[in-house]
């Protein structure tokens, strides 16, 4: 899934794919990809602002679910209590950290030094990955421009 994620941390919009998404709801986060000068990397962003919780805004935005599985499977996992974590990661996961449900690549789930890094804030670089990362270029029409990093919407505005 093609989306539009907005870093509230540093006030800028990007355009990225999304890998997995966890719990649901207030607590839903989804791990997208995050271009970089340095180097992408894989980072779990808030679905929901929840810095004014009277009206929580949504902070990624679906641009297209083209290839949403992309060729590799997709899994989802549950616990029927929002309190506790899915019993894979009890034990390599402190308990503050909300993790109750996911539905993503299998390839994440099945890493669970990777996606522990991950729940616990990390940013992973995408190095090691590119052999199952996305091509969402594939999915571009010829002879479309695509606004996709802030650049792109300075450069329309000046």
């Amino acid at each position: 899934m093609v989306v539009r994620v907005y870093d509230s941390q540093s006030g800028v919009y990007f355009r990225s794919e999304v890998y997995a998404i966890i719990n649901s709801g207030w607590y839903e986060k989804r791990l997208v990809v995050v271009p970089s000068d340095s180097g992408s990397y894989f980072q779990f962003f808030d679905y929901l602002d929840k810095s004014n919780p009277q009206e929580p805004k949504v902070l990624i935005n679906a641009i297209s679910s083209d290839g949403f599985h992309d060729g590799f499977e997709w899994l989802y996992r549950n616990n029927e209590n929002v309190d506790e974590q899915l019993s894979d990661f009890t034990k390599v996961l402190d308990k503050s950290i909300r993790f109750f449900e996911y539905r993503g690549y299998s390839w994440i789930y099945d890493n669970k030094s990777l996606l522990s890094e991950l729940l616990k804030g990390g940013m992973v670089s995408t190095a090691n990955y590119e052999n199952r990362m996305i091509n969402s270029n594939a999915y571009k029409i010829d002879g479309w421009h695509y606004i996709e990093t802030q650049q792109d919407i300075d450069s329309i505005f000046e």
